[in-house]
């Protein structure tokens, strides 16, 4: 794990000598669907299913661009990425231009010989949605429905040497399977990543009932996030700073005081090569193949447009903590 580590951090290199010398903003990292397709059904989720997967040449030419724009970390998304058969040859693609890679996967399909395969052809990183321990009305994305899960994870990071996450997504029904999954990974080599759901950045997205929280259920949170706190101090694998868990408790609030660096430090590549600030927005009408270096000040306007409408209704984690890490330099080093 600390060798990913070091990797993902000179990945970053020269995103920060083009923000910190040239005052051109390159991406930590770009979210690149490779499918919308998936095997679960998952209440929470976003995706519109049944799309036609892009064609692995397309899929090269994204990475390419991707790449000439100063960034050194593309990350899979879906869908479930592992439906596709060809997510080696991908993954040795990225490998073979030195970048970072970072898969998105529910894990069902993962197996010790997939494994293998992967980190192989040169992945990195794997974040893996687990959303308990016990069987759960919103996902079929738990250990008593997946229970080998746990031991292939600990293989890919103690055996294969991938700096795994298990992502939890907080829902109005699972808070109390976070520390008992929490306490199960722990000496693994694997750390937890916990995600809210909030109520939808975007208009096209819809969430069923009992998915996003409601008012009566904040000192279940409350309490679910000092226990993080307290098991963070305590020397848990968390990912979240603490900065980032007493932000979620201002959001569950209304209080809103964090600055999304969408567009400026990521962005996201749909199925048909279209940008948009993130998975949950809508496109902004640019394809990736009309962009180059200068990206960002060509479409600075349409960013900050577009953030003004959906930053004050979201708080995903990834953003929350680039955001976090974005201004506090030298606090990815210290892993505060």
């Amino acid at each position: 794990m600390k060798k990913q580590k070091l990797l993902f951090i000179k990945s970053n290199i020269i995103p920060a000598l083009n923000r910190f010398l040239f005052n051109r903003p390159s991406p930590m990292f770009v979210g690149l669907f490779v499918t919308r397709n998936c095997n679960l059904d998952c209440s929470y989720c976003f995706i519109k299913k049944n799309s036609k997967d892009p064609p692995l040449n397309d899929l090269k030419e994204r990475i390419d661009k991707i790449k000439e724009i100063g960034c050194n970390m593309v990350y899979f998304m879906g869908g479930e990425p592992t439906l596709r058969k060809d997510i080696v040859e991908l993954t040795r693609y990225c490998n073979k231009q030195n970048m970072f890679v970072v898969m998105d996967t529910n894990g069902t399909l993962l197996s010790k010989e997939l494994i293998d395969k992967l980190a192989d052809a040169g992945m990195n990183s794997m974040v893996v949605s687990l959303d308990g321990i016990n069987r759960a009305r919103q996902s079929k994305k738990t250990l008593s429905d997946n229970p080998c899960l746990i031991e292939d994870l600990e293989y890919a990071s103690m055996k294969k040497g991938l700096f795994i996450a298990v992502n939890i997504v907080l829902t109005g029904l699972n808070t109390r399977e976070v520390i008992p999954l929490l306490e199960r990974i722990t000496g693994k080599g694997i750390i937890i990543t916990t995600c809210l759901v909030t109520q939808p950045p975007s208009k096209f997205i819809s969430y069923s009932k009992n998915t996003v929280f409601n008012k009566k259920q904040l000192k279940e949170l409350d309490l679910l996030f000092d226990t993080l706190i307290k098991k963070k101090k305590e020397g848990y694998p968390i990912f979240e700073p603490i900065h980032c868990y007493e932000h979620m408790k201002e959001f569950i609030r209304g209080r809103y005081n964090w600055r999304c660096g969408a567009g400026r430090h990521f962005f996201s590549v749909g199925l048909g090569g279209e940008i948009s600030l993130c998975p949950e927005t809508k496109s902004l009408g640019v394809n990736i193949k009309g962009i180059d270096k200068n990206y960002y000040q060509t479409y600075k306007g349409m960013f900050e447009k577009r953030l003004v409408e959906c930053n004050k209704s979201c708080v995903e984690n990834y953003a929350l903590c680039e955001s976090y890490y974005s201004s506090h330099k030298l606090r990815f080093f210290l892993s505060s």
